[in-house]
């Protein structure tokens, strides 16, 4: 039942009305648990509540459900001027269009279109258009390989295009932002780099993150492949673990959760911000004295 209604949701054409029957789905208290617990944006809601006046990062903002729920969310009602802002950051033109039309339809104003994809370099790369979705690929002699699972499809069935890909901590200079308090990554294999890209940003804020992980990873799928006859019986491997190394030399706790729809979640411990906090008032107020 799970599975058909679903499928039946995917198929309704990405609209506002399709965002409002997300929400719904997603918090209403008469809806039941089970059709609730389908929601990748109550996924993301799982661990941390956002709060009027924070400032987020939506990567991979598709056609806008997440980035149109966070910007209504960090809305300060009494005060538009502390309102906070939505950073989304969008590679494929398609989706963009849904989801300016959607923000227009919203009227949210507190949202930065990046059009852009994450990565742990600034450059161009080549991706096969598949729908309102986006792929990573290469191209081989006449044929598209799919970087993400290797699969390979002859170039004349897809249309294949450019777009920009660059490291957050780069981008985010740029725009001026210095404060991060939430980041929320769904970008199809690509968060490992994208985090690798981003280590400045994770060290120099206490934010909450929520990674999906549920893709898989690339360089251990290759390793599987490998093992020629044995590799059906070997488990395939996601970015959960890669993604909570990193997180966690960059000083977060981490969880998995929301199994339905995989998630890494990250914090900073409270305790060990204060500690650090201390020592750098003392530092600067009260500097230790060294004699020569």
């Amino acid at each position: 039942m799970a599975n058909f209604l679903t499928k039946l949701f995917e198929k309704l054409p990405e609209w506002p009305i399709k965002n409002s029957i997300r929400y719904f789905l997603a918090f209403n208290p008469l809806v039941p648990k089970f059709i609730q617990d389908l929601s990748p944006i109550k996924g993301y809601e799982l661990h941390h509540k956002l709060q009027p006046g924070e400032v987020v990062i939506d990567a991979g903002a598709f056609p806008g459900d997440y980035t149109i729920f966070a910007a209504r969310r960090i809305v300060d009602t009494s005060d538009s001027k502390k309102s906070g802002v939505v950073i989304a950051f969008e590679p494929n033109a398609d989706n963009r269009k849904v989801l300016e039309h959607n923000l227009k339809a919203f009227k949210l104003t507190n949202v930065i279109i990046v059009p852009k994809g994450l990565s742990d370099v600034n450059q161009d790369i080549v991706m096969l258009k598949d729908g309102l979705h986006s792929k990573n690929i290469k191209k081989k002699d006449e044929k598209i390989i799919d970087e993400e699972d290797g699969s390979q499809t002859l170039e004349s069935n897809f249309e294949i295009g450019t777009t920009k890909v660059c490291r957050l901590d780069d981008e985010l200079k740029q725009l001026g932002i210095k404060k991060v308090d939430f980041l929320k990554m769904d970008i199809e294999g690509e968060e490992v780099k994208a985090l690798q890209g981003a280590v400045e940003t994770l060290k120099n804020n206490n934010m909450n993150v929520a990674i999906a992980t549920y893709h898989t990873f690339e360089p251990m799928e290759k390793i599987r492949e490998m093992t020629g006859p044995f590799k059906d019986i070997l488990p395939q491997f996601n970015t959960t673990i890669p993604v909570q190394m990193i997180l966690a030399k960059c000083g977060y706790q981490t969880k998995v959760d929301f199994m339905k729809h995989t998630t890494t979640y990250g914090w900073k411990d409270q305790q060990e911000q204060k500690e650090k906090r201390l020592k750098e008032l003392k530092d600067k107020y009260y500097p230790e004295r060294i004699d020569h």
